[in-house]
Order: C-alpha cells, then structure tokens, then sequence
C-alpha cells in the first residue's frame, strides 16, 4: 500500500482510506542509531578478540545481544593477554565473569557523557572511576583509546589496560 503524506519518517493516511492501518512493527525506522548492528556485531574486530571469547565463555555474550543500552570498555588483546600477572587462559570461569563484568556499565555512555560523571558502575556493582587528564578520559587508570564506537544497543571504548576487578585487590 502506498502512503499518502508519508515523509520525515511519519506516515499519515488520508480519511479517504479509513480501513487502512499500519502495524507498528511494519513501520521502518529512520533513527539512525536504529540503523547500526548489535554490540555483539561490533565486537568482531581484531582489536577485541580475547575479550569477545571471554564474553562468550562466561555466558555475558547473550546479555550484549538483549535491548540494551550498555557502555562497553573493550580491553585490547594485549590488555587481555595477561591480566593481573595471570595468563587469560589460566582463568577460572568464575574469574573471567568477574574481570569481564566489570567493564560493562549499565546505559549509553559517549565521551561526551563520560566528562561530565565521575563514576560508573558496573555490572558486577564495582565503581569505576571516570577522570579527564589532558584530554583524556580514563576509566580506573585505563586509558581511553578508541572512544564511541556506536551500536544499537549501546556504545563501545577500547582501553588499554584491563580494568581489575576490586575482588583481585587491584585499582587499575
């Protein structure tokens, strides 16, 4: 059916067709964070590949592909590598959730928005420090790399280096 007096991406229909309607989940949106994939599809590059199989084993992976919106500290491979002076590998199920936990924050958080907090929490109820030195951001003494990358549900900041959970003892 074509529709009269559609533009701006709201549809409105004449009274000459009364009997016609449309169905909300027929209508395409237009928003253009609509428009973006899934955290889960953004997480595919080769900066985050450890901490996307981190996320997957510890059953996290699922939650990122739900509504949303989540603000996601991606560590690099580096980062993830060798954390708090253990081997990523040498992990415990229980410790990656913890370590993986505590980089994603409830709510959509650019840059922008990070300047103004001084604090986040994350999903394990750890409070994760937000300073601004010299123009950049830094979460716990990670520094803030490469800063919003957008997805549907959600936003994504790559640091360096991992931030520890408060359970492991460490601040960074």
């Amino acid at each position: 059916m074509t529709l009269p007096n559609f533009r701006f991406g709201r549809a409105m229909l004449s009274s000459v067709h009364k009997n016609y309607h449309l169905k909300p989940e027929n209508i395409m949106s237009y928003s253009r964070v609509d428009q973006l994939p899934l955290l889960t599809d953004q997480l595919d590059g080769q900066l985050s590949r450890l901490f996307r199989k981190a996320l997957q084993e510890c059953g996290i992976w699922q939650d990122l592909e739900e509504e949303g919106p989540f603000t996601v500290f991606v560590p690099a491979d580096q980062a993830m590598e060798n954390v708090g002076g253990v081997s990523f590998h040498e992990l415990s199920p229980g410790a990656l959730k913890q370590l993986v936990s505590c980089h994603i924050v409830r709510g959509r958080f650019l840059s922008r928005d990070l300047m103004e907090k001084e604090a986040l929490e994350a999903l394990n109820g750890q409070l994760l420090r937000v300073e601004l030195a010299n123009g950049k951001i830094r979460i716990n003494e990670s520094r803030v790399l490469f800063k919003n990358t957008e997805a549907r549900n959600g936003v994504i900041h790559y640091i360096y280096p991992a931030i520890l959970p408060d359970e492991w003892g460490g601040r960074q």
